[in-house]
């Protein structure tokens, strides 16, 4: 039976439950509903269309909700600042409850995300993977920290929440198992990154990739159902940067959405 658990300390939780053994660590942060919806600045058409919030796949994103196997058991950490009776609780208990649903633990660690206690928090996920045998590929990590309108603070912990998750992880075997969110753009609003090896290509491409977007998506979220137009795109492209800037974009991103 799949579980909700509920934390101030991952570390003393980890080390209470060491017994249970999992195959999988999923890890958001930042990632739980504040509001149901949302709007978008950009493009200028979509600033007055409301638009339902992603945050029930940061969560607990769709690829690991069907991932049901037998042999397969989850340990899911969403880290953020819950308050007494979070609406949030409420939801997730219905996601665990469908038919066909993942087995997984689901441990809500109430801490807000600092730059001091963010390293340990790491180190302990990943002394948890070590010491279960789980495989690099079978934990993910993934940051959902981000403002629609900054202010200076917030931009700077923008820049350094990623930079110091990754500085942790490079001295690890699961070195490539950090993920970005893209953040508040409507084209990649669902879409998170391997931060290791296409944060820096995402930034030097930004700009080609954004007004590609504009042209195929038009105002749309780029999805299961659109995402071939991007193929398509490509195959028509003669010059081979621009044809490996779509490519690398295909092959770096992955939907939370989807399964």
């Amino acid at each position: 039976m799949n579980k909700i658990h509920e934390t101030t300390n991952i570390q003393e939780w980890l080390q209470e439950n060491q017994e249970q053994k999992y195959t999988n660590i999923y890890v958001s942060i930042g990632g739980k509903q504040n509001e149901p919806f949302l709007y978008f600045n950009f493009p200028e058409t979509v600033r007055s269309k409301k638009h339902e919030t992603n945050s029930l796949f940061q969560m607990i994103p769709q690829f690991i909700r069907t991932d049901y196997r037998d042999n397969t058991k989850y340990l899911i950490i969403v880290m953020d600042r819950f308050v007494k009776d979070d609406p949030n609780i409420r939801l997730i208990k219905n996601i665990i409850s469908l038919p066909g649903i993942a087995n997984m633990d689901i441990v809500l660690y109430h801490h807000e995300c600092k730059l001091k206690t963010l390293p340990s928090t790491v180190q302990e996920i990943c002394k948890k993977a070590e010491m279960d045998e789980i495989e690099p590929s079978k934990i993910m990590i993934c940051n959902f920290i981000c403002f629609q309108n900054p202010n200076e603070f917030e931009y700077s912990m923008e820049q350094k929440i990623p930079e110091t998750i990754q500085a942790v992880l490079n001295n690890t075997k699961f070195i490539d198992r950090f993920y970005q969110w893209y953040g508040y753009s409507i084209f990649t609003y669902n879409m998170i990154y391997p931060y290791n090896k296409y944060n820096f290509w995402r930034m030097m491409n930004s700009s080609y990739l954004v007004a590609t977007f504009i042209k195929l998506f038009c105002d749309k979220s780029i999805s299961i159902k659109n995402v071939y137009l991007l193929s398509v795109h490509s195959e028509s492209i003669l010059e081979i940067r621009l044809k490996k800037i779509i490519t690398q974009f295909l092959e770096s991103s992955l939907d939370i959405t989807s399964r």
